[in-house]
């Protein structure tokens, strides 16, 4: 397991002890240094306990995003089997176990779910709601063979893949470590995805909007380094969606009973596989909050359109 970080290192206790208690033992944790955060030699000494399967390593920063620490990682990883996650994610206690247990026996990439963790306020029913519609996304293309991204939160790859396309074609980025490797490795190596709720990671969300404005414009800005078919299939449900908020809009005003019967047609349709996918993968607690999230959505589509087209964040 390799996990870099150059801040919020006062958490790295409680990661510690999350996978220092995982029922699966045979692993080890790369725990890589990023800058500049400075910490002494014993930084594991006292939180791992003299667990040697814990190491910490430091490494030089030399260049934007962490794709070159995570590369000084996999460099000192003793297995061929690669997992990753972040400083700040909550593994299950069964999480490396069902990993274990998920394992093809040959070269391949396996797609967790890491979602954030659920706190009052209108803003985490908005992370709550991106999440979840990026995992039905990605997961379900994934399902069709058809994968362009994952999560670095939850993901896992065998270091063949990584062997053969490394960062190489973005390592200018500083994202993209996990969704742009995908996107291009898929083309080759078959991915699997764990939709087991005890394979999943979660993570503190951002508690300002202007902390979850800046993550979604970092996100959205490696959208236009993903394959031509990938942009196309995104950009038809996203316009589908827009449209269909559009034309909902002018029935209301036009024929307010043919709204409310579309309304009422979709939440019957949408009910079974809502309900389904909020049991196996959460974050959204009702159809209700769903219906609601859409409309965000396409506004959120309108007003963040600049990083998927033209925009490219160049800051980490």
């Amino acid at each position: 397991m390799i996990i870099s970080f150059r801040e919020k290192v006062e958490i790295l206790p409680t990661l510690i002890k999350n996978l220092s208690q995982q029922s699966y033992e045979n692993f080890e944790v790369l725990i890589v240094n990023d800058g500049p955060v400075s910490q002494p030699n014993n930084l594991l000494s006292d939180w791992a306990s003299g667990d040697e399967r814990f190491q910490y390593l430091k490494h030089k920063k030399n260049t934007i995003g962490k794709k070159s620490a995570l590369e000084f990682g996999i460099k000192n990883a003793s297995n061929n089997w690669l997992v990753f996650t972040d400083i700040d994610c909550e593994p299950g206690d069964n999480w490396l176990e069902i990993i274990s247990k998920s394992i093809p026996d040959h070269p391949s990439i396996l797609l967790g779910v890491s979602p954030y963790k659920k706190k009052p306020g209108l803003l985490n029913k908005v992370i709550q709601g991106e999440t979840f519609i990026t995992a039905i996304q990605y997961l379900g293309w994934a399902q069709k063979g058809k994968a362009y991204m994952g999560v670095g939160r939850n993901l896992i790859y065998h270091r063949q893949v990584f062997e053969k396309y490394k960062f190489d074609s973005h390592r200018n980025i500083p994202f993209g470590d996990d969704d742009l490797l995908v996107n291009e490795a898929g083309k080759e190596f078959p991915i699997y995805i764990l939709p087991d709720t005890e394979a999943m990671t979660y993570s503190a969300p951002p508690i300002t909007w202007s902390e979850w404005y800046g993550q979604k414009s970092r996100h959205l800005s490696a959208g236009k380094f993903y394959t031509l078919k990938t942009q196309i299939r995104i950009s038809i449900f996203n316009f589908s969606l827009a449209l269909e908020k559009l034309l909902l809009l002018i029935l209301i005003f036009s024929s307010p009973v043919l709204a409310i019967i579309f309304i009422l047609c979709k939440a019957l349709f949408l009910i079974y596989p809502i309900n389904k996918l909020k049991s196996s993968i959460g974050m959204i607690s009702s159809l209700t909050d769903w219906l609601a999230y859409e409309w965000f959505h396409s506004l959120y589509l309108v007003f963040m359109s600049p990083y998927i087209f033209f925009k490219t964040k160049r800051k980490w």
